[in-house]
């Protein structure tokens, strides 16, 4: 079976080349992929980049502001991301806000 290789690069991450050295990710994906998810590998890239970032910012890994940077969304638009992932926004425990209000 063939794989297709998948190599993206948005104006985002040309922009911030400037600034700092970018790495570019190349992985092997089989073409039936595509057609069962329906994307196109332009879709399937950013599906990717998203569903990453709401995963380790779920898991309490990275800030929205560093998913959404990951994700090369907008803050606001990483929200939405996460409305759709049905992932809470805020993620504090039940805990630490009782010790957040504790210390106020």
């Amino acid at each position: 079976m063939a794989a297709e290789r998948i190599e993206t690069e948005t104006g985002n991450q040309r922009e911030s080349r400037r600034s700092q050295e970018a790495v570019t990710i190349i992985f092997e994906v089989s073409p039936g992929t595509f057609s069962a998810l329906r994307l196109s590998p332009k879709e399937f890239t950013r599906e990717m980049r998203v569903a990453a970032s709401v995963q380790w910012y779920a898991q309490g890994a990275i800030s929205q502001g560093k998913a959404a940077e990951i994700a090369d969304l907008s803050r606001g638009e990483f929200l939405e991301e996460l409305f759709r992932w049905k992932v809470p926004v805020c993620q504090v425990t039940y805990e630490e806000l009782i010790e957040e209000i504790g210390h106020a």
